[in-house]
């Protein structure tokens, strides 16, 4: 997993951020980071329900070349990565969704 975190780290970091996804979560960068993490260990569309947040989202998963990538689209746009974005993707190599903002750590 290119994040730096394994599959068990996401877990933890999804559980403590988001609880059991009935309260609404500031959509802020470090939880947009933290979805996308833990989405991108599961396989494409293997979540059933979504949390919440305090701008709302889509999710989409991707094969870039035969790797997983997992983007979300925002209603409105965050400051993300030091810029205005509503278009955050995981995972993707650079050649891959080029409009998207690309979690790099």
């Amino acid at each position: 997993m290119e994040t730096g975190m394994t599959k068990d780290d996401a877990a933890r970091k999804y559980r403590e951020t988001f609880g059991n996804g009935e309260t609404k979560v500031e959509c802020n960068e470090e939880n947009v980071s933290t979805l996308l993490r833990y989405l991108n260990t599961l396989p494409p569309f293997g979540w059933a329900t979504l949390p919440y947040m305090t701008i709302g989202y889509t999710v989409s998963s991707y094969n870039c070349g035969g790797r997983q990538a997992t983007a979300i689209v925002l209603d409105k746009a965050i400051e993300f990565a030091g810029k205005l974005t509503r278009h955050i993707v995981i995972s993707a190599p650079r050649r891959y969704l080029v409009k998207y903002t690309h979690i790099r750590k």
